[in-house]
């Protein structure tokens, strides 16, 4: 490597740790130590709040590829935008791409074992993260956690991450949230992703790391999530414990528990303009009752709730103070908190703030914000299971 790209590199490095300490001082001591948890500075960002541009990007950039493709899938139907991207997956394999994919088995159960059966023999690698060939008890303990991370990673260096599934349902009904990041934080994710294709299947080592492509300017943070990790969490109470003038999340699932209440009312209390985006009806009856009692939480303690309108917004965001923001698959819920894989990518960056802010309030503009004052409360069946839901939290 030349003394030149060194000296880049390093002045992007200590930049953003700078930044970071300067505005949230807390968020890289979460990082413990783990290479796909450091701040990797020199990327460019894009910010994807509509479903057509996603899938219209991803199958690009996929057909751009040269050298590899690795993904991680929860939901890949075979319909019209899933087997869009699947048919530019048999392309690109049949010019040689290296291509490997770990499915969510048990969130797709309609695909057929003759669709893995094709990508096999196209030279596709697929692994299952939930095999059934596994022994018994090996399948039991990992029935309760869920590979819920939505990443494609491209040649080593280029990465699509956020909310958004692989089917129809994201191109045309739903409204979520990608990020588009290229650059050097693309290696953190690759890292990470071999980290679970041998969790999943036989140990195997991840390639040497590309060549360095600075591309921008923007520090990205990507922090995982796993079964008896925590950090996730902390970085978001992190940012609640530390903002100073607002913080503003969307989240289609809520089931609080007091470590979150906690660093919601204390930043309410410090005078921070805290606000809430849900969807007003969302894909499932009992999330739905979920984000009823979550409201009734949330109202009690001061946060704004926003209820989303047009469509089920399935997006899982957080921006704050003009100058961080978080885009990834984690629910404001225990699965999320301590089960299932997750990931999110945290950016100091003013641009992408103001990106996700102003997306954030194109969005408030059709909601309906909930008054505590006109508040009805929990209607009579919704206070019933009540303290069911309080039982089943743990595994919500």
């Amino acid at each position: 490597m030349s003394m030149k790209k060194a000296s880049v590199i390093l002045f992007f490095l200590l930049g953003a740790r700078a930044l970071f300490a300067q505005c949230f001082p807390g968020l890289e001591s979460f990082s413990g130590g783990s290479p796909w948890q450091e701040t990797a500075p020199g990327n460019a960002i894009e910010v994807i709040g509509s479903g057509p541009r996603y899938f219209d990007a991803l199958t690009h950039d996929i057909l751009e590829a040269k050298e590899s493709i690795e993904m991680e899938c929860y939901k890949f139907y075979n319909d019209e935008n899933g087997s869009r991207v699947w048919k530019a997956l048999l392309q690109k394999a049949a010019e040689g791409v290296e291509i490997r994919i770990v499915f969510e088995n048990i969130a797709s159960p309609f695909l057929k074992a003759d669709y893995y059966d094709e990508l096999a023999r196209a030279g596709i690698r697929v692994r299952l993260a939930t095999d059934p060939d596994l022994p018994i008890w090996t399948v039991l303990s990992r029935l309760q956690g869920r590979l819920h991370r939505k990443t494609s990673i491209i040649d080593g260096r280029i990465v699509y991450m956020g909310g958004m599934n692989l089917n129809d349902n994201y191109a045309l009904h739903y409204d979520d949230t990608q990020i588009r990041i290229e650059g050097p934080s693309a290696e953190c994710f690759r890292t990470e992703f071999y980290s679970l294709w041998s969790f999943v299947g036989p140990s195997e080592d991840a390639p040497e790391e590309s060549a360095i492509h600075i591309c921008g300017n923007v520090p990205v943070q990507l922090i995982n999530g796993r079964q008896g990790n925590d950090l996730l969490y902390s970085a978001i109470i992190n940012i609640l414990d530390n903002a100073r003038d607002y913080v503003w999340m969307q989240n289609p699932y809520l089931s609080l528990d007091g470590d979150i209440l906690g660093a919601l009312s204390g930043a309410v209390r410090r005078g921070v303009d805290v606000r809430i985006m849900i969807p007003a009806k969302g894909d499932l009856w009992m999330a739905d009752r979920m984000n009823e009692i979550a409201e009734d939480e949330l109202l009690s303690i001061g946060v704004r709730v926003f209820l989303y309108e047009p469509r089920f917004n399935h997006s899982k965001t957080i921006v704050a103070d003009d100058c961080l923001c978080g885009i990834g698959s984690v629910n404001l819920t225990n699965r999320s908190r301590r089960l299932n894989f997750e990931d999110m990518v945290f950016i100091q960056d003013s641009g992408a703030a103001m990106e996700l802010k102003k997306l954030h309030l194109e969005r408030e503009e059709m909601s309906h914000e909930i008054f505590p004052d006109s508040y009805p409360g929990l209607r009579p069946g919704v206070a019933i299971i009540r303290p069911l839901y309080k039982l089943f939290h743990p595994i919500i």
